[in-house]
């Protein structure tokens, strides 16, 4: 038995509104159907699991310096693409959200 998630149950979802912006609902929401479409794999909305997985950050510095201390003399690219190699990067207009690791 399946339900279909509209954009508007996820980011209306009072699990995940008080960890994400809505810009950042919007963008999680299509980094997964993309993911779906993509890959062919139907994603199990989980709101406790997204939400105990996932952060949002406003700045890339400000997601890189939770990982590592030192990004001094490194350029918003290079941090991102260190992130990137080490986990799923969602990028937004006014912010990034992480999967925690």
């Amino acid at each position: 038995m399946k339900t279909t998630i509209t954009l508007n149950d996820f980011v209306n979802c009072e699990l995940l509104t008080n960890n994400f912006s809505y810009d950042g609902l919007i963008a999680m929401f299509n980094y997964i159907e993309d993911f779906e479409n993509d890959t062919g794999t139907a994603i199990e909305f989980d709101p406790i699991a997204l939400r105990c997985e996932f952060s949002e950050y406003t700045t890339i510095a400000e997601a890189y310096a939770i990982y590592e201390d030192d990004g001094e003399g490194l350029t918003e690219l290079q941090m991102l693409e260190w992130l990137q190699d080490r986990t799923q990067v969602i990028e937004f207009k006014i912010g990034i959200i992480l999967q925690d690791f």
